[in-house]
Parts: C-alpha cells; structure tokens; sequence
C-alpha cells in the first residue's frame, strides 16, 4: 500500500500514512500527534502536541531504508520511553510485504522484534526477575520488569499512545540471540512483540567504522565536548557525551549533578563523590579485543565478606558503535566484562554453576556490592550508596558476573587482561603494578606447562609400556642353573654346625653363558627360624672378572624364604659362581639345603616402575603446585569458606 498524504488538522502542513498499520502520525512541522480514525485517512483526531525527542544518538532515522533476510523495510517511527535511568530508542519499521516490527536500542545492543501471540503468557504476578520463562517450548529468562513513561514520539505510530504513557513492562532473553517484550495492563499480557539481536551493518548494510553518517540530527563519531559549568562551586564541567550522559561529577568540588536538561546543569547532592584519579584517566583511549575505546566515567566499588571489606575500580569505557563495558581493576588484577546475553545462560538447579553456550563455570561468591564514589559521566542515573546484588562464576581466564537489582539482572562476561595488556592497549607512560595475591579467574600459571608435561609423560608411558610387553613377549628366561645346594652334615650340635659352616664358600657352580645378557640369580629353601645371607661372587673362568652381590633369605613365619637378585649386562664367557653362607637370629637351625636357579635374558618389570616413577615425578611435582594455586584461589571464596567453615 503507498503512503497516504493528508494534511494537518492543527497547521495544515503535510502529513503521511506510510505504512497501513499506523495509526497515528506526528506532524513535522508542528509536531502535533493526528490519529486516524477507522480506515479512512479523512477522519483525523488530533490528540496533541508531543515533546521534542531527547537527544540520543543512533544511525537510524525516521525515513531510513534497511534489509532483513531479503526483505526491504522503511523506518517510519520513533517513540522514546524512560524508565527514570535514561531514556532508550524504539524504531517502527514497515516491510514492504505488508507487515511491521520494532527496532529496539539499549545501552549499544539492537533488537528487531515481531508482534506475536499472547498464548502462553503469564500473568505478571508470575514473573520473576531472573527466572525462567516457558512461552510455547520455547525458553526465555526474564532480564527486567520495570514501568516506563513515553516521552517523546515523531513519524508514525501502529497504535494509540502519547506522551507520558505508562506501561508495564517485562523484556526477555533466550538462546541464539532471542530478546522479547512483554506489555502488560492490569497484570495481564496485552502485547508481546519477540525477535533477536543483530547489528546495525546487518539491518542497514553500512560500516560503523567508515563515514557512514548518523541520522541528520546527531553524527556517528563521538560528540564534541561541551563546557558547563558547575552549580555547586563554579568550575567547570565538560562533557565528553554530552548526547547519551545522565550524570556528571564535577571534578573541583566532587558534586554529582544531572545533564539531562541540554546546556545546563542541575545540582544533585553537593556532598562530595570525589575518588582520586584512576589508573586511567578519563578521554583516555585505547584498544582491546579488537575495539578502540574511550574512558568515560570511573566507579569505586565495595563489598563486605564475614567481616572483610573489598574495593575495587571499574571504568566505564565506550565505543564509536554505541556499545558501554567495563574494565574493572582489583589488586592490580584487570578483567574487561562485555554484556552477555542472558539466553545463552543456563543454571543449575543447585545454583552451584551455569552454563554459558555448554561451558560450565563454578559459583565463586555472592555478595552485595555498593558505589562508595565516582568520577565522570554516566549514561544511567548512578549515585553513591546504589547497591546490586552480584553473584560470580569462574572457569578462568574468564568470569561471569550478574548483577541484580529491583527491576532487572545483567550478564556480562569478563577476561582477564594481564597488566602489560592494559599498559599497551592504553599506551600508558608509567608500567602498573603487579598483581596481589589471587583473582577469582586468574589463569594458573602452570596449566600451560602441566598439560604440556602430562602430555609428554602420556606418550613416553605407552611407549615404555609398548617396548616393556615387547621385551617380555621376546624374553628367553633360559636356565643356566637349577640345582640343589646341600650342607655337609658335620654330626655337630647346631650351634657348632652354624659355626663350622659360617663363612665357608659353597662348592663352586658353573656355567657358560653364550652371549651378553642380564642374570636372574635366585635363591629359596627351608628356613624355619632367623635369617641367612649369601655372599655371592661371579668370575669369568678365563679372564678372572668378577662381580660380587648379596643375597639376603628371611623366613616368611612359614618357614619359607626366597630371594632373586639381578646382574644387569653380564659379558658372554664361562663363570663360576661361589656362595658363602652367614647365619643371624638366635637358636637358627641350619638348613639341610637350599636351592639356586640362574636365569638368562629376564625381562626386569622393577625397570619399567622404576621408568614410570622418574618419567611422572616433574609432572607430579608440577600438579602439586598447580594444586597450591587453585587452593589458595577457592580459599578466597565465599562459597569454599562456607563448604567447609
């Protein structure tokens, strides 16, 4: 359907019904709200004239032509809402098929959002900040629940409204970019408008980094500066975002003032919000993850923990796309948080974890954190002694925060940044200092090389498994001696036997050993009682080499001793091997006999322990202190304090 043209009922200027949905259209010249009444164009009702629009900034703009999945739309609406801590952007678009949606911005995210069935919906009692949302199988998690007031509204509208409307409202957030808006009157749904998030060069296929120009009204790149001055003390104030701040502090006296009302300043609290000056100063700009930002405004933070106080700083930093985050800097630790969309949570039943996309990180605390001061410009209306409740998980290097408050809950995700980072992506003249103790995500410093190690130790180990089975699989184990050794009986009593024999060498054993090989030289017999130790020596027959060796026989209390000892790289040659007995242990009565086998080329599993041992020692001591580190880590934890209190 084409644009209809009337003309204003109140100035008789020019009027239009672009799309077929609208209802209402805000004349351009005067800036009077017409409503249309019925089908026909004809039948006007004039409901007043609207505010002017407060100036934030956006590359959209009434009359501006985009693209979603291959359909053309046109902007042909703007209303501005506020919640008391800013207003926002809410764009009607019409689809040249017919149909009609709503571009929402908030705080640098955009949304494109369809009207859909009310089926399913709660009633508002049942909402819960937070919780979770089934709407048809599809599940959402509640972010806000908040009242709004329109404030200001131009081009057309799809339905009857006027400034200082108000309605009730709760916005959700599900899986794969999902966002949603729920109307509510009287507690019941009346609207519920569902779609997901996007960018701006995908809606209207410019490059925000290029000199693509904002609408006419406010450019793209950051806005000059504006000098005001203070009402408290004088001095003056500038404003770096003169378009998007709500509050300011003024840097002479510390008063926190309002900087909603164009060129002039209003006086909030002259009590002093004064912090010193960061790490970072305020206009400083620098690169992280890939993006140039700007510091804007600086927040000292607090929390109290069975009995400790902890601060904090965390600068607010800005984009030229129109995106806030913030860098926060703990103990000389620093984390860059980026907002996370609530969708791509999932929490335990227990609370003890979420998941965010299939990760899974570990509550670490919960506490209440409360603005003890502040520095700069602001785009939500922040004073001292504001508290959130937040709740940390970790699965370092990364950190997910989410802070509650009355009216809505926000994710935001942070990386750790190590302090060299931060000197370089803010090319700061003096270095930082070093971090103290242990942040909650800081990476361990010997996760790298334990895994490296443990890595390394994994395949040395079947390796050595893989040869040792060989080596045992191939082992001949012949026998080169099995032959009784006896006593001679001297017909004496026992202790004057023992004595006869002590020290006397067994008759000597031979054997020819063809090639160079290890030797299993083992000794067993009858001992009902005491010990008995053989001194062994081995010679080569010709050469007269020789190695000596012990063999130490104990009873097992079942009157059965045994013993294998083993000669490692014994060169081929014929030898002669010479026992020599010695007795211990009171009333010993000696053996009438005992045994002596020898064995060639045996497979030595000891070797292959031994092997294990000194191949996972380094890894094993490595694991202890990655173990120290995470320890000392979770012993800051709140919830590891509680565990085990």
């Amino acid at each position: 359907m084409g644009a209809r043209i009337i003309q204003c009922p109140n100035c008789g200027g020019t009027v239009e019904f672009k799309a077929g949905s609208s209802l209402i259209s805000v004349c351009s010249y005067c800036e009077t709200a017409v409503a249309r009444l019925g089908e026909d164009i004809g039948e006007l009702e004039i409901l007043g004239q609207v505010a002017p629009l407060a100036t934030v900034p956006s590359v959209i703009s009434v009359g501006r032509i985009g693209q979603w999945r291959e359909r053309s739309f046109t902007v042909v609406g703007q209303l501005q809402y506020d919640h008391g801590s800013g207003p926002w952007n809410e764009w009607y678009v019409s689809f040249e098929d017919g149909a009609w949606g709503w571009v929402v911005e908030a705080q640098g995210r955009v949304f494109l959002t369809f009207s859909r069935s009310l089926i399913g919906l709660p009633p508002s009692t049942e909402i819960v900040v937070g919780g979770p949302l089934l709407v048809n199988d599809m599940s959402l998690r509640v972010v806000e629940e908040n009242n709004a007031r329109l404030v200001a509204m131009r081009g057309e509208v799809p339905f009857r409204t006027m400034p200082d409307d108000e309605f009730h409202y709760a916005d959700v957030e599900g899986a794969d970019g999902r966002f949603g808006t729920i109307n509510f009157e009287g507690g019941e749904p009346v609207a519920f408008f569902l779609g997901c998030e996007l960018s701006i060069e995908e809606l209207l296929s410019i490059d925000i980094d290029g000199d693509e120009p904002i609408n006419e009204d406010h450019p793209v790149h950051a806005s000059l500066a504006v000098g005001l001055n203070c009402p408290h003390c004088g001095a003056a104030v500038e404003l770096r975002k003169p378009d998007e701040s709500v509050r300011v502090t003024c840097a002479s006296c510390g008063s926190l003032l309002d900087c909603t009302k164009g060129n002039e300043l209003y006086l909030l609290t002259s009590q002093s919000t004064w912090i010193p000056e960061g790490r970072l100063a305020l206009g400083t700009q620098g690169k992280l993850s890939g993006v140039r930002w700007t510091v804007y405004g600086m927040l000292a933070k607090s929390t109290r923990v069975q009995g400790m106080t902890y601060g904090w700083k965390e600068y607010l930093l800005h984009q030229k796309q129109g995106g806030w985050c913030w860098l926060v800097e703990s103990e000389g630790h620093w984390t860059l948080f980026l907002p996370v969309s609530a969708g791509s949570i999932e929490e335990a039943s227990d609370a003890q974890y979420i998941l965010i996309n299939g990760a899974k990180f570990d509550l670490f605390s919960t506490a209440s954190a409360r603005v003890d001061g502040l520095r700069g410009e602001f785009y939500w209306k922040v004073a001292v002694g504001d508290r959130v409740s937040a709740l940390e998980y970790v699965k370092p290097p990364q950190i997910l925060s989410e802070e509650r408050s009355g009216t809505g809950v926000n994710y935001s995700l942070g990386q750790y940044l190590r302090p060299q980072e931060v000197e370089t992506a803010f090319a700061l003249s003096e270095p930082l200092p070093p971090p103290r103790g242990i942040a909650p995500h800081q990476p361990n410093p010997r996760v790298a090389s334990l895994r490296a190690m443990v890595q390394l130790a994994v395949v040395a180990t079947v390796l050595l498994l893989v040869i040792s089975l060989g080596r045992s699989l191939l082992a001949d184990h012949s026998s080169l001696i099995d032959t009784l050794v006896r006593f001679e009986d001297t017909g004496s009593s026992s202790a004057k036997r023992r004595q006869a024999l002590q020290g006397q060498p067994i008759t000597a054993l031979q054997f020819d050993l063809p090639e160079q090989s290890n030797l299993a030289i083992r000794a067993l017999g009858r001992l009902p009682a005491g010990a008995m130790y053989l001194d062994g020596v081995l010679s080569e027959v010709l050469t007269m080499r020789s190695r000596q060796f012990g063999v130490m026989l104990e009873s097992d209390g079942h009157g059965i001793a045994e013993r294998t000892v083993y000669l490692g790289e014994v060169l081929p040659g014929n030898y002669e091997l010479r026992l020599t007995p010695s007795w211990f242990g009171a009333g010993y009565v000696v053996p009438s006999q005992f045994q002596v086998q020898v064995e060639a080329d045996v497979f030595m599993g000891w070797h292959l322990f031994a092997a294990l041992f000194f191949l996972w020692v380094l890894p094993g001591v490595w694991g202890l202190m990655y173990l120290g580190f995470e320890t000392r880590r979770w012993g800051e934890s709140e919830e590891w304090s509680n565990k085990w209190a």
